[in-house]
C-alpha cells in the first residue's frame, strides 16, 4: 500500500508524454497504447512529473479544486494505482527523494472538480508496432 510520504516518478523509458491546454496525453512508445488525462488529471500529472509527493498532491488538488482532502485523496490513490497498473509511473525510492517547492501563487477562486478519469486508447498500438516513434534529427547526437 502507498504511503502518502511517497512520490511517484514517470516510467520516462517506456512513456512520454505533454501537457497541452490542460489535458494529458501518454503514451507507451513499446506498446503504443496511448492515455489521455483531463483537467484534474493533467493538474495531477504536472505534479507527478514535478516531483510532488502523495500527500503534496492531494493538498494542492484542494487549494485549487473545489474538493475536500478526504476525496482528493480517495481519488488520487485510485488514479495511482491505475498509473502503476499500466506501468505508466512507477514508486520512487524513498532514498532518492529530493525536496520540492510547491509554493504557488494565490489564487482568488478554487475550480470545479472533475473526479481524474484515466482514458486508455488501443487504437493506435498496431499502427505503431509496424512503424514504431523515432527521435526526431533534432534529438540525435551528430559527431563532428
Amino acid at each position: 500500500m502507498l504511503e502518502p510520504t511517497q512520490t511517484v516518478k514517470p516510467a520516462t523509458g517506456r512513456v512520454v508524454a505533454k501537457v497541452i491546454d490542460g489535458e494529458a496525453i501518454i503514451m507507451d512508445i513499446r506498446s503504443g497504447v496511448y492515455h489521455s488525462l483531463d483537467n484534474v488529471g493533467a493538474f495531477i500529472w504536472e505534479s507527478i512529473e514535478l516531483g510532488l509527493s502523495l500527500e503534496d498532491i492531494a493538498n494542492s488538488v484542494t487549494s485549487r479544486f473545489d474538493v475536500s482532502i478526504e476525496s482528493a485523496r480517495q481519488d488520487l490513490m485510485n488514479l495511482i494505482n491505475q498509473l502503476l497498473e499500466e506501468e505508466i509511473v512507477f514508486v520512487k525510492d524513498a532514498d532518492s527523494a529530493t525536496p520540492v517547492d510547491v509554493s504557488t501563487a494565490p489564487r482568488t477562486g478554487k475550480s470545479a472538480y472533475i473526479t481524474p478519469v484515466l482514458q486508455t486508447y488501443h487504437d493506435m498500438g498496431d499502427l505503431l508496432a509496424l512503424d514504431p516513434p523515432a527521435p526526431s534529427a533534432t534529438d540525435l547526437e551528430w559527431e563532428d
